[in-house]
């Protein structure tokens, strides 16, 4: 291989070695646009893309099976990793159907202005007793009065997760924020966090929110400039319509005053009864990470493990 070579063949092992670590094989157009902007800029031609992945074959970097692409591993063949990925996705469609009626209600919330599906669901990823993890929305001032209506929707459609995590196949509420909220800080700023952004699956939105999203993100563009434009430049087809929108902004206008306050109350009372639960949880009045593990760390130590085993 030349210098250009070896430089898109760097790209290449740390996009497949990324989600090796999830058992995720990922398809060609699946790299290509996984392709990391942190190495010299390299411009990628379709035949160039392809000789390469060729070239990474031959020489043992790649494995393939079917359409997907894994690196060489003794704990799953490539057969097995193409079966699993074709298996878990087919759990995400189903966990994804489930979530209808959660979405349905959640837009007639005139307070949220946006969901996603984060995580394995996201991903299509998904084992069988999986949570689906939702990331939302809310309208500023309003998120401490949407979250326990939307809890106790789940809690009456059987779905809600304790604080035990004893359930599978829950909703699992991890992540909220507030319109104002949408942008990383820089502290946050990460490759991790750039792949979080852009692999999260819009299913509600307002059109303004879906454009904030990305707009004050643009940090992470420069990172995977390929994945920010797939997802910057999607159609969603989950965007309120225009006539829901009118209606739910006046009930905002006309509530605003008294949800402002009776959310500060009830910020006041959730923060009460999470105080026996507090384990790392970070909330404040404009958002909420109900995620307890340092998933960030753990994410790079297994992609530096997946890449080691092409060296020893």
């Amino acid at each position: 291989m030349d210098r250009n070579d070896r430089t898109l063949a760097k790209q290449i092992l740390l996009a497949v070695g990324y989600t090796d670590q999830f058992e995720f094989p990922l398809r060609r157009a699946e790299i290509k646009e996984r392709l990391l902007a942190l190495l010299p800029d390299v411009s990628v031609s379709t035949t160039h893309f392809h000789q390469v992945l060729k070239k990474m074959q031959t020489s043992g970097l790649l494995n393939q099976r079917d359409s997907f692409f894994s690196i060489p591993s003794v704990q799953s063949s490539a057969k097995e990793l193409s079966h699993t990925r074709t298996a878990r996705t087919k759990f995400a469609k189903k966990k994804r159907r489930e979530s209808r009626e959660l979405i349905a209600f959640l837009g007639k919330i005139p307070w949220i202005s946006g969901v996603l599906i984060t995580g394995s669901v996201a991903m299509n990823n998904a084992t069988q007793d999986d949570d689906v993890d939702f990331l939302i929305i809310t309208k500023p001032h309003s998120l401490w009065l949407v979250r326990p209506v939307v809890v106790a929707y789940a809690w009456y459609k059987k779905k809600r997760r304790s604080w035990k995590r004893e359930e599978k196949n829950s909703w699992c509420f991890n992540f909220w924020l507030e319109e104002t909220q949408l942008g990383l800080p820089k502290n946050k700023r990460s490759i991790y966090t750039a792949y979080e952004l852009f692999q999260a699956e819009w299913v509600l939105a307002e059109p303004n929110v879906f454009r904030q999203y990305y707009t004050t993100n643009l940090w992470a563009k420069s990172i995977l400039p390929k994945l920010y434009q797939r997802a910057r430049h999607a159609q969603p087809n989950i965007m309120k319509s225009k006539q829901l929108l009118k209606s739910q902004i006046a009930t905002v206008l006309f509530w605003k005053y008294p949800a402002a306050w009776l959310n500060a109350v009830l910020y006041a009372v959730q923060l009460v009864y999470m105080l026996p639960h507090r384990t790392s949880e970070r909330v404040g009045q404009s958002f909420a990470f109900f995620h307890p593990r340092d998933t960030h760390t753990q994410v790079f130590e297994n992609w530096k493990s997946s890449l080691k085993r092409l060296v020893y």
